[in-house]
């Protein structure tokens, strides 16, 4: 089963490039730094939000739990550290938020374990592919905030 379209919630990400080299050769080496905090959860699209589909009614002013993942990745000639991001879902009771976690954190011993099924707010399993799990990918911080929607 999955969400119903319809209720979004918008999420914007604070990112910041910190530290930028690439080489002027062709397949040459690379490397970034960033920096992401959560920034706002709103009822409202901006330019550079990000699309949340909630199982849920909400309103300005309510409180909610945005689980985000951010991690590292890279190819074979360079590295970015905290270059990639995922907004996972914005969940509104926090217990519910939590066990989401939990089951994202959790080690996957084989590519089999790399998709969880985590629960929403009103029951709804949602399959989720966990993509820091990659060859390049490392560093994963797993993020659980809470925010006031604007």
């Amino acid at each position: 089963m999955s969400i119903e379209k319809g209720n979004n919630l918008y999420v914007t990400m604070d990112r910041r490039l910190i530290h930028s080299h690439y080489s002027d050769e062709k397949y040459g080496e690379w490397s970034e730094t960033w920096t992401n905090d959560l920034g706002s959860v709103s009822l409202s699209k901006t330019y550079d939000s990000d699309i949340v589909d909630i199982d849920y009614d909400i309103q300005k002013d309510d409180i909610v739990y945005v689980l985000w993942a951010e991690w590292s990745s890279g190819n074979s000639f360079g590295y970015g550290e905290n270059n990639s991001y995922d907004i996972i879902h914005v969940f509104r009771s926090k217990d519910i938020a939590k066990k989401a976690y939990e089951i994202l954190i959790s080690p996957a011993t084989d590519f089999d374990e790399w998709s969880v099924n985590y629960e929403t707010d009103t029951g709804i399993s949602v399959n989720y592919f966990r993509p820091w799990l990659g060859y390049f990918e490392r560093d994963l911080t797993l993020h659980l905030d809470i925010a006031e929607v604007v």
